[in-house]
């Protein structure tokens, strides 16, 4: 059944307590006056900006009361409890080991009337990440899955759930007295899935519900049975099939050739020095965009054929080279014995590793979609998007573009809370170009065809719904 158009409405903060380094409890719910909540797959914290306008008054009653940041004497780090809804019945709640805490108190303005000022609020782990304390220096061996939940159990102390994805490889190191999400960023790049052993390349980063150490690839395979659709049209009626309308969007389809020469997104070369046998080998490994698996779309950028044919080296086109050292015989565990037999072990397969994780990693952002959709907070960064937009054509009937629609992954995402509005940014990225069918269309196989996409679509417009700040990966 179709659904209007329901932009303009507000979503609600139940509770926004704030308790001071005292042991005092102020709920300021009353004069959030905007409300933003970010989170990210380049993020290791859920964020909060919050903007308050306190008039002195509590809800309390208390008379010649003063403002919380007197009343409370809020330095920074205070703990916050949170809860927050939009009109879908979807409800977060900061609270016990989910935690909110103050990161920053900034932009305040003071006049006789009110105190503005406002409020960044993070996940109490990103504050720990920079204590002394947090600092590892312990060793690990074995598969990096698990000594990726060592870290964060054990230097970060985290009580929230961790949804990791088992890794194929083993790699022992040392912590070397890293802070903790450095380090997880570092030994993310050398991940390689189970269930996708030909690609390498992990994601560290935290949502609503957690931490996650996520193969890229395996963020893709997850989410295609169970997506969300949403759909760009000038009417304000929602087709069958999709979950919601698309407001406004901004695509960047810019396509650079020297970049991703210089990224190496269309082939790259591995050349190694092995420090047993103290050889340099250049004949390493050669990987092309061909070998890399494809993610939302259909197809990957590539080179005109006559590059191929004329500069291909050993049957491959590269533009990047890779040089590393295979440390033979470092970190080996068991015992001496066990060791010694070792020598010659390489402790990461760099042949598995260097070159699929940074293909991965630079060919996720080929396509890149920002989209503005009604406020909603059960979507996630890491999860699966898909989006229609309609065909920019001269034609009596356009459909649907065949090269921008299909799935996407959120990268960042924002949903922004005023007295009146609630609305959600996202920006979406892909590896591909090309339009794969919805799977979870609840429309015949009929609302696929062009001359229907041309009554979905409807004629041309714009919402001219004015857009929010956001903060796409830049944290």
């Amino acid at each position: 059944m179709s659904t209007p158009l329901q932009a303009s409405q507000s979503g609600n903060i139940s509770k926004l307590e704030i308790t001071s380094k005292s042991g005092d409890i102020v709920d300021v719910s009353a004069g959030v006056v905007l409300c933003d909540y970010y989170e990210s797959i380049l993020d290791s914290s859920v964020r909060f900006s919050i903007v308050i306008v306190d008039t002195g008054n509590t809800s309390d009653g208390k008379k010649n009361s003063i403002t919380i940041l007197q009343d409370l004497k809020l330095t920074g780090s205070e703990k916050v409890n949170l809860t927050i809804e939009d009109n879908l019945g979807n409800k977060l709640k900061f609270a016990g080991d989910n935690d909110l805490y103050i990161l920053e108190i900034r932009n305040i303005i003071s006049s006789a009337e009110n105190t503005i000022f406002t409020l960044d609020l993070v996940s109490r782990e990103l504050i720990a990440n920079d204590l002394l304390a947090c600092e590892v220096y312990k060793r690990f061996d074995g598969e990096i899955s698990q000594s990726v939940a060592l870290i964060l159990n054990e230097n970060l102390k985290t009580k929230k759930n961790i949804n990791l994805d088992a890794t194929a490889n083993v790699h022992n190191f040392a912590g070397k007295g890293k802070k903790p999400f450095t380090l997880l960023a570092e030994i993310a790049t050398k991940a390689v899935s189970q269930s996708s052993e030909s690609s390498a390349g992990y994601l560290i980063y935290e949502t609503y519900e957690g931490f996650n150490f996520r193969s890229i690839d395996t963020l893709f395979d997850d989410g295609e049975e169970n997506y969300k659709s949403f759909i760009y049209n000038s009417t304000t009626e929602l087709p069958g099939g999709y979950d919601g309308k698309i407001i406004t969007f901004d695509a960047n389809k810019t396509v650079n050739v020297r970049q991703n020469l210089v990224a190496g997104t269309y082939g790259s070369k591995l050349e190694t020095f092995d420090t047993y046998t103290h050889i340099f080998n250049t004949k390493s490994q050669e990987i092309g965009s061909d070998e890399q698996k494809i993610h939302g779309g259909s197809e990957v950028a590539k080179l005109n054929d006559e590059f191929e044919s004329e500069f291909a080296t050993d049957g491959q086109l590269a533009s990047r080279r890779f040089t590393r050292v295979d440390a033979k015989g470092e970190f080996p565990d068991g015992n001496v014995k066990e060791q010694i037999e070792k020598q010659r072990d390489s402790n990461l397969i760099l042949e598995e590793v260097i070159l699929q994780s940074a293909m991965t990693y630079n060919k996720l952002f080929s396509l890149s979609v920002e989209i503005v959709v009604v406020g909603d907070y059960s979507l996630r960064a890491g999860q699966l998007v898909h989006c229609d937009f309609p065909e920019q054509s001269s034609k009596d009937q356009t459909g649907i573009d065949k090269e921008l629609s299909g799935l996407y992954i959120i990268c960042d995402i924002c949903t922004h809370l005023t007295s009146k509005t609630l609305l959600t940014k996202m920006h979406l990225i892909r590896d591909s170009y090309g339009r794969v069918p919805k799977k979870n269309n609840t429309s015949n196989s009929s609302s696929e065809s062009q001359s229907n996409w041309a009554n979905l679509i409807g004629s041309s417009g714009n919402f001219n719904i004015k857009d929010f700040t956001g903060q796409s990966g830049k944290y």
